[in-house]
């Protein structure tokens, strides 16, 4: 099942991309995937338990910054995704201060209940299990540092924790752009629809700028080239999702962009 869900994949992007798309889309589809690059400084997202599969489009696993070896920095800030090639003064003063906050000083990674030393609890303290994960990983080439943060005890964090993740949250180099990928996924499912991320949402009219709904076909469609990029202007926030309409038909399609550091191989066939 999974070698006819690749075929089909080649197919619908052969057909449907610009010229300029085609011969790269067949060079990654046929070798298998990208190579994903390695983050230094990483905060992100894990899904909780439940949900729906379509999270994993919109909610799960979503990158939230990430900074690679050679100065690429990607991150989200106000349901967009950005980047930029920092320059080594910046990076440098990027690192220095992460390591400011005390990340280093962190005696555990997380993931330790009630006695974990990463928070400190008090009387008011609610438990609770089954919701997201933050993870934040830094490694400055001398010290590494990696921890998950359970979400709903985010503000019980010793202060080493929470000065890191102010700075991962808040942390917005000049000049940013607007992040150019070189995958977009789509899922499109055709019909009415009940996810709960779209629910309420007015539909739209699907771009004229881009190819057909119908020609992509229902399921999961990988973008590459310019379309990963061009098709992103179509929802109001990505990763995300919309009810469109084409030729009368309604469709629910999410869009989530690659980041560097994930690999296309694990979507394929999905």
């Amino acid at each position: 099942m999974k070698i006819l869900s690749v075929l089909r994949l080649m197919l619908v992007l052969l057909l449907c991309l610009p010229a300029s798309n085609v011969a790269a889309t067949r060079d990654v589809l046929g070798d298998g995937g990208n190579s994903p690059k390695r983050a230094i400084v990483a905060l992100s997202f894990s899904g909780g338990d439940g949900g729906d599969e379509r999270d994993f489009y919109t909610s799960v696993l979503v990158p939230q910054l990430e900074l690679y070896p050679d100065g690429q920095i990607i991150l989200q800030r106000n349901s967009k995704v950005y980047e930029k090639k920092l320059s080594t003064r910046e990076m440098q003063n990027f690192l220095a201060r992460i390591k400011q906050t005390g990340i280093f000083k962190l005696q555990r990674s997380g993931g330790e209940g009630e006695n974990d030393p990463l928070y400190q609890f008090d009387s008011t303290t609610e438990f609770s299990d089954g919701a997201p994960y933050l993870r934040v990983l830094v490694n400055d080439g001398i010290n590494s540092k990696q921890f998950d943060v359970y979400t709903p005890h985010e503000k019980y964090l010793v202060p080493e924790a929470k000065r890191v993740l102010h700075l991962l949250y808040t942390f917005r180099p000049r000049r940013l752009k607007a992040y150019s990928p070189q995958y977009t996924l789509l899922l499109i499912e055709k019909g009415e629809t009940n996810y709960y991320s779209v629910a309420g949402t007015a539909p739209r009219q699907w771009p004229s700028y881009l190819p057909t709904l119908k020609s992509f076909g229902e399921g999961q469609v990988i973008l590459s080239g310019t379309l990963a990029s061009t098709v992103g202007k179509a929802f109001a926030e990505l990763p995300g999702g919309h009810v469109f309409i084409e030729a009368g038909q309604k469709y629910l399609v999410l869009a989530r962009p690659l980041w560097p550091s994930e690999s296309l191989e694990n979507w394929m066939g999905r």
